[in-house]
C-alpha cells in the first residue's frame, strides 16, 4: 500500500526533486502567470531570487536563470504540491477486477462495478446511483439494487448526468445507504451538502453515502459531441463502448472492435462550458478516487481518501472481487501532471504554437519573404547562446502535409527579436521559405512549430527542411531535417505496432 506521506516529508522531497531536475523556471513563470494577466505583483518572486529584479511592473530576468524554480514555486498564482493537486488521500493503488463477468465489460479495470458489487453482496449498501444510458447513449442516471442492473450499467457515459437528484429520490423512498459514483462535480454537491452549513444532508444523520468519485478532464455536451459523430456518418445505436485513453477518445462496435478514434483536441469545441471552471481532475471530496490515468491498459489508478473507504477496498480485495497493488512514483506522477493541467487550464497559457501559413497564390514566392531591413541596435552576445537552442521532436503529421517540430531554448536566458527562417530544399536548391519573427524565448521554455511542407506522395530522397534561427547579434541554430528519414522512422513505428 502506498500511503501518503507526512507533509513535512512530501514537501522536502518534492521540493529537491523539482529543483535538481529544474522543471521550474523563469520562463513558466512569465508564460503562465505573468503573460496570462494572472500576477499579483506581490515580488515574491524577486524577493528569492538574485537575478530577478522588479522593472515596468513585472519581475526581469538580469542575469542567468538556473532553472532552479524558486521563484515559480513561491509564487501564490502557481499550484505545484501533490496535496494541492490531486487532494489528500490515505493510500493510492493500482487495480483490476477479478469477477469473471466483469472482465472486459466495465471501464478500464471494473473497479468502480466490482466495489458496488462487492458492497451490495455484504449488504452494506440499499443499493447504488449509477449513470446508465439508453441506445441513443443519453445519459439517464439510475438507482439500482440488482447485481445484473449494476453490471448492465458498467462503462462510462462521457456527458453529464443529473445523479443528485435520483440520490435524493433514492432517499426519500427509504433508502440511508447509499453509494454514489460520480464526476468530481457531483461529488463536490454531495460533499458541500454533507458538510455546509446549510448542507441538506448535514442534519439527517441517517444517511450515510458511500462516494465514488470518478477521474474526469472534461464531460461533453450531448447536443454537439453526438451531433458531431453523427456528421462523422456513426450510428450511436451500434455504437457499445465509449472510452478515452491517452489523448484519443476512442468508439467501439458490438463486437468490441475500435472503429473511430479522435483527439481529444479535436473535440474540445464539444465540451461543456462548465468544464472551463472546473479545476478537480481526481474528485478530491470522494471516499475513494478512480481512474485510469497512471495505470496500465485494462487496470485503474484507484486514491482511498477516507478510512472507510480505505477499508472498504482492502476487502473487497481480500474476499476475490478486485485485485491491488501499491501505485507507484511513476503512476501517481503522471495523475498528478494531468491534475496540474487541469487546475491552471483555467488562466495559464500552457502551449505556445507558431503556425507558419503559405503565401496567396498571387504573390511570387520570393515576394512573400522578402522583407525590408530594419535597423537593430547591437546587444553584447552572451557566450555559447547558439549551443543551446535545440531543435526537437520532429515528425510529419497532417497526413505528410505539416512537419511539426520544437524549439527549446535551455541556455538559461532569454533569447530575444528572434529571426525563423524554414525553407524546403531538394538538392541544396530553396524551393520555397518562410519567415517568422520571435519576440522572446524564455529560459527553458519551448515553442512547437507547425510547418506545411505538402509533401503527400511525392518524391521524399533529395527533400530536406532546413530551419535557420538567428538574433540582431548572431546565428542561433542552423539544422537540416530529412523527410525521408522522418518518413521511415514513422513507418519503423507503425509496423511494431
Amino acid at each position: 500500500m502506498m500511503e501518503q506521506p507526512d507533509k513535512e516529508r512530501t514537501t522536502f522531497e518534492y521540493l529537491t526533486k523539482r529543483l535538481e531536475g529544474k522543471k521550474d523556471s523563469y520562463g513558466m513563470l512569465m508564460k503562465e502567470v505573468v503573460k496570462s494577466g494572472v500576477c499579483t505583483h506581490c515580488s515574491a518572486c524577486t524577493a528569492v531570487c538574485d537575478v530577478l529584479e522588479w522593472v515596468d511592473n513585472q519581475p526581469k530576468l538580469v542575469g542567468k536563470c538556473t532553472g532552479c524554480g524558486i521563484c515559480y514555486n513561491q509564487c501564490p498564482r502557481t499550484i505545484t504540491v501533490p496535496e494541492d493537486l490531486i487532494g489528500r488521500y490515505k493510500a493510492a493503488y493500482i487495480g483490476k477486477t477479478l469477477i469473471p463477468e466483469m472482465v472486459g465489460k466495465g471501464q478500464d479495470g471494473g473497479i468502480t462495478t466490482s466495489l458496488l458489487l462487492y458492497l451490495m453482496d455484504k449488504g452494506l449498501i440499499d443499493g447504488a446511483i449509477v449513470t446508465t444510458r439508453d441506445e441513443k447513449w443519453n445519459a439517464t442516471p439510475a438507482f439500482v439494487k440488482d447485481r445484473g442492473e449494476l453490471i448492465k450499467a458498467a462503462g462510462s457515459v462521457y456527458v453529464h448526468s443529473q445523479t443528485v437528484k435520483a440520490l435524493f429520490d433514492a432517499i426519500k423512498s427509504g433508502n440511508h445507504a447509499v453509494a454514489f459514483v460520480g464526476t468530481p462535480c457531483n461529488i463536490d454537491a454531495i460533499a458541500k451538502m454533507e458538510n455546509s452549513p446549510y448542507g441538506m444532508m448535514l442534519y439527517n444523520l441517517r444517511n450515510q453515502i458511500f462516494k465514488i468519485g470518478l477521474f474526469c478532464m472534461d464531460s461533453f455536451a450531448p447536443e454537439t459531441l453526438y451531433g458531431f459523430f453523427r456528421r462523422e456518418g456513426i450510428d450511436l445505436e451500434n455504437i457499445s463502448k465509449m472510452d478515452i485513453s491517452k489523448g484519443q477518445f476512442h468508439l467501439y462496435d458490438m463486437e468490441g472492435n475500435r472503429i473511430k478514434s479522435y483527439k481529444i483536441r479535436a473535440l474540445n469545441k464539444y465540451k461543456s462550458s462548465s468544464c472551463n471552471f472546473c479545476m478537480d481532475l481526481t474528485s478530491e471530496h470522494a471516499d475513494v478516487s478512480i481512474g485510469s490515468v497512471g495505470s496500465p491498459d485494462g487496470y485503474n489508478t484507484i486514491l482511498c481518501r477516507s478510512a472507510f473507504g480505505d477499508l472498504v477496498l482492502k476487502d473487497a480485495a481480500e474476499h476475490g472481487y478486485i485485485e491491488i497493488k501499491e501505485a507507484s512514483d511513476k503512476d501517481l506522477g503522471a495523475v498528478i501532471r494531468l491534475a496540474k493541467m487541469k487546475k491552471q487550464s483555467l488562466y495559464n497559457v500552457n502551449v505556445r504554437t507558431q503556425y507558419v501559413f503559405t503565401p496567396p497564390a498571387s504573390e511570387a514566392p520570393g515576394e512573400a519573404t522578402a522583407e525590408a531591413p530594419v535597423e537593430t541596435t547591437a546587444t553584447p552576445a552572451i557566450p555559447f547562446l547558439a549551443k543551446k537552442l535545440k531543435l526537437k521532436k520532429p515528425k510529419l503529421t497532417n497526413k505528410r502535409n505539416n512537419l511539426k517540430f520544437t524549439l527549446a531554448n535551455d541556455s538559461g536566458y532569454i533569447m530575444e527579436d528572434l529571426d525563423i527562417k524554414i525553407a524546403v530544399t531538394e538538392d541544396i536548391f530553396e524551393k520555397s521559405a518562410w519567415h517568422a519573427k520571435i519576440a522572446g524565448l524564455y529560459p527553458y521554455e519551448s515553442m512547437v512549430f507547425d510547418y506545411p511542407v505538402n509533401v503527400g506522395e511525392v518524391e521524399t530522397s533529395t527533400l530536406e527542411i532546413m530551419v535557420e534561427v538567428r538574433n540582431p547579434t548572431e546565428p542561433l541554430l542552423s539544422e537540416k531535417i530529412s523527410i525521408q528519414k522522418l518518413i521511415d522512422k514513422a513507418n519503423k513505428r507503425k509496423n511494431k505496432k
